[in-house]
């Protein structure tokens, strides 16, 4: 159902689907186009300046669990590698 009209989705299912569709269209463009390096990602947790607009105690929250992610630098990093160097692509 990609237009999540039939059945009741929550938040998760709905950004699941939205990241599975994702993963559809990078796949079949590079299918289609092998001589184009495409970069599709899904980082996981980095640590950005985001949730600075949220409530006090929330904001305290992310901030702190900030220390588990990965800096914007580390993430750039991983990315940039895996456009230019061989043996991470595909």
């Amino acid at each position: 159902d990609p237009e999540l009209r039939h059945g009741s989705y929550s938040l998760k299912a709905s950004a699941d689907s939205a990241g599975f569709y994702n993963d559809i269209a990078a796949e079949q463009l590079s299918l289609e186009h092998p001589n184009v390096t495409f970069l599709h990602s899904a980082p996981g947790f980095v640590a950005t300046s985001w949730g600075t607009e949220m409530p006090t105690a929330l904001r305290y929250l992310i901030r702190l669990l900030q220390i588990l992610g990965r800096s914007k630098e580390e993430c750039g990093d991983l990315m940039l590698k895996g456009l230019f160097l061989d043996e991470l692509r595909r």
